[in-house]
C-alpha cells in the first residue's frame, strides 16, 4: 500500500479532508443501510447496536451532562450588550 503525503495547509490541506471525508463515508456505507434497516423494523432500534456500545454512550452522555460547561454561552442579545458598553 502506498503512503499518502498529507497535506497540512492551505487548498490542498481541504481538498485531502473532503476526500479523506467521502472515502469513509462510502467505506462505511453497507454497515449503514443494514442499520437502517434494523432500526425500520418493528422493534428494532433495541437490536441497532450492541449493548456495550448503548452503554459506552449512556456512560458519555451522563457524564457531560453532569458536567455542563462552566462559561455561558454567549447570546446576540449579550453579545450585543457586551459591544455597546
Amino acid at each position: 500500500m502506498p503512503t499518502t503525503v498529507r497535506p497540512t495547509i492551505g487548498t490542498d490541506a481541504e481538498t485531502y479532508q473532503r476526500d479523506a471525508a467521502v472515502q469513509r463515508v462510502r467505506a462505511r456505507a453497507g454497515a449503514r443501510r443494514k442499520q437502517e434497516r434494523e432500526i425500520e423494523r418493528p422493534g428494532g432500534i433495541g437490536q441497532a447496536d450492541s449493548l456495550e456500545r448503548v452503554a459506552t454512550r449512556i456512560d458519555r452522555l451522563s457524564r457531560i451532562l453532569a458536567d455542563p460547561p462552566r462559561r455561558p454561552i454567549a447570546t446576540p442579545k449579550a453579545t450585543r450588550a457586551n459591544a455597546s458598553a
